[in-house]
């Protein structure tokens, strides 16, 4: 991946990247670090209130020095999986590596300007360590991290605090994540969600990467880029399942496909499926009026798991992590495999040794082109939440510690994992680092889903696609009741 054209791709990136920041830098502020604001007196659209902008980006934490206090963060150790560690807590050293010594020196400014040290603690279970501790009465804890799906048991249970209601979390600051908390706010109450403090969600967020090589080698698409389709808004599940079906051919010369021919769709597991079917619009739940509600199930459902599984059942075109002998990864990286879906966390641990082609990256496609937008999907399994637990007794000290942590990632180590890592050393180009920005524009955080709330996520994640068939339907009617009733549970604890 050290080739010529890579190198000049980067330095062209880089070239851009310092002309919008000077061009940010003379042509006033960005909308989008600003908000309105209406309040009461003379003035305002009706003449009974006077609306000001508010600049969303300027911190309102006070000039407080706590006195070289730690700030303890339970996380998760990842094992011999080094894409699972929550590694954006704390750094014990400089080590040249952009990630690692960006979060040692945020965590510097931290003690120096709030004499607050953060402090990790990782550990392979961290729901378990952290149910321990809770029902014992243990506060050791002044942040969480979570893997997604059982960041909910916990709030259900009374153990984690609303963050809507602690002092100093500010979310309308800049650096709070405005989507996520559209979707896990309910009834005005947000126990956990994520930020720019996070890095080890963001790396494990669903994105599809192509072979431009392999594309190209074909005389029919030998002028195409698929970012062309992504622009024009043609990028859909119909177009995914033809490159599929023609991407699908022997390589080994022996009847019967095997593992050693090529594949148009490789996926991580199955629920890579579930992320395309959610990117066609797919959903177990929706927010409305702040309360989450199942979506159930009609023809548009139904259509989209169709056309998906029109191209990712059969597995003479679709190999599935676990049920080949070779990983997909590799068979993509052998060029064997035209769309890969797979997470950021991919580079790091394996594309950046196995990968020398050019490449793509992609959104997972839409429905149809009258879709409007372009949708990815969280890993609930492996991605991660961070909460406050309600027995920390110092709630002040909580929020505070957690806003100085997100405020302050912003253009410390989210820059240095996205902006850099990412968008310059792992991808191909400037195209790919445009896709990548279109990814995270549109991330689904589905309560029900994450819930796994009657087992309606793991039946499109992991059931329909191991028995190649549209059963969702049937699937739904008979676990229905069971995941209205642990949504209603949910309410009912939110409630109290």
């Amino acid at each position: 991946m050290k080739k010529t054209a890579r190198i000049l791709a980067l330095i062209l990136a880089l070239m851009m990247i310092v002309t919008s920041f000077v061009s940010c830098g003379t042509d006033g502020e960005d909308p989008s670090n600003t908000t309105v604001v209406t309040t009461a007196g003379e003035g305002g659209e009706n003449g009974d209130g006077a609306t000001t902008t508010e600049d969303r980006s300027v911190s309102k934490l006070p000039e407080k020095h706590w006195g070289d206090v730690p700030y303890n963060v339970l996380g998760r150790d990842g094992g011999v999986h080094v894409q699972f560690y929550n590694n954006e807590i704390a750094a014990d050293t400089l080590n040249g590596e952009v990630v690692n010594d960006a979060v040692y020196s945020r965590n510097e400014m931290i003690k120096s300007k709030y004499g607050i040290i953060v402090q990790k603690t990782l550990d392979a279970n961290v729901y378990a360590t952290a149910d321990l501790l809770y029902k014992s009465g243990y506060d050791l804890y002044d942040l969480v991290i979570y893997i997604p799906k059982y960041a909910q048991q916990h709030a259900e249970q009374g153990f984690l605090s609303d963050l809507t209601a602690v002092p100093h979390i500010n979310l309308n600051h800049i650096s709070w994540n405005d989507y996520a908390n559209e979707q896990l706010t309910v009834m005005g109450k947000l126990y956990y969600t994520t930020s720019d403090f996070l890095i080890q969600d963001k790396s494990r967020t669903y994105i599809m990467l192509y072979n431009r090589v392999l594309l190209r080698s074909f005389d029919e698409y030998s002028d195409l880029y698929i970012e062309d389709w992504v622009e024009s808004g043609e990028w859909t599940l119909e177009k995914a399942g033809e490159l599929v079906t023609d991407f699908t051919y022997e390589v080994d010369g022996v009847d019967g496909h095997s593992a050693a021919d090529a594949f148009g769709l490789t996926l991580e597991s199955t629920h890579s499926f579930a992320t395309l079917v959610f990117g066609g619009g797919f959903r177990v739940s929706t927010i409305e009026d702040g309360v989450p509600r199942l979506v159930g199930v009609d023809d548009k459902i139904i259509s989209i798991i169709d056309k998906t599984l029109a191209f990712a059942s059969d597995r003479n075109m679709a190999m599935y992590d676990g049920e080949q002998p070779e990983s997909s990864t590799r068979t993509w990286c052998d060029s064997r495999s035209l769309l890969f879906c797979s997470f950021p966390s991919v580079f790091e641990s394996s594309l950046n040794k196995y990968c020398d082609f050019e490449f793509g990256i992609l959104p997972y496609p839409k429905y149809d082109v009258a879709q409007e937008k372009y949708y990815t999907h969280i890993n609930i399994g492996n991605g991660s939440f961070f909460a406050i637990p309600i027995m920390a007794e110092d709630q002040e000290f909580c929020g505070f510690g957690l806003e100085a942590l997100t405020e302050l990632s912003t253009d410390t180590t989210l820059d240095a994992f996205y902006e850099t890592k990412c968008k310059l050393q792992d991808v191909y180009d400037q195209r790919c680092a445009e896709m990548l920005d279109l990814v995270f524009e549109n991330v689904v955080y589905d309560i029900a889903a994450i819930c796994n709330y009657g087992g309606l996520y793991v039946h499109i994640a992991e059931t329909v696609p191991v028995m190649k068939m549209n059963v969702y339907q049937r699937l739904y009617n008979k676990s229905v009741d069971t995941a209205q009733g642990e949504l209603d549970e949910m309410l009912a604890s939110y409630s109290s």
